[in-house]
């Protein structure tokens, strides 16, 4: 196989390419900055128009809505004030306990032994009742300003002080 030739039998030689220009060293003056040119930092964070002069440049943003306050429930951190009577007793001034639930108090069980050290009741307490005989089995059934009553039995005695 023979090699083609352009026409007229003249081979075209390329050009090498022309060096390219040496790296400056120095930074470039303020003249020679183009805007493509960014900053070192970045932007400052979004003023208020309060805070803002008149002739000032700066770009007003949408403010954004002021986060919910960690205390906006405060039913949630407020301490619970709860007093505890003795099943069946009416002379019994009852016990004024203060708590909050998940903090000072894990669970019910965990009241039901510091109430066994605060009242003298024959096996410890063992069960916590509402002044109408319901039992309550759980922290968040109770309620701060009311009035419970602890047994060591299941039976709920009503005295005359409670009604």
């Amino acid at each position: 196989m023979a090699s083609e030739e352009p026409p007229g039998g003249v081979v075209a030689e390329t050009a090498p390419p022309e060096p390219a220009p040496a790296a400056e060293d120095h930074p470039p003056s303020d003249d020679e900055k183009s805007s493509e040119w960014h900053a070192s930092r970045p932007p400052s964070p979004p003023q208020r128009t309060d805070d803002i002069s008149e002739g000032s440049e700066a770009t007003v943003r949408p403010l954004r809505p002021e986060p919910a306050s960690r205390y906006a429930n405060l039913n949630y951190w407020k301490a619970r004030r709860v007093t505890f009577y003795r099943n069946g007793d009416p002379f019994h001034p009852g016990v004024e306990f203060r708590f909050k639930p998940g903090r000072d108090l894990v669970s019910i069980d965990v009241l039901l032994d510091r109430l066994s050290e605060r009242l003298e009741l024959p096996r410890g307490a063992r069960f916590i009742f509402g002044m109408d005989g319901d039992r309550k089995y759980r922290l968040e059934e109770l309620e701060d300003g009311a009035s419970y009553v602890v047994s060591s039995y299941k039976t709920f005695k009503v005295s005359s002080k409670q009604l």
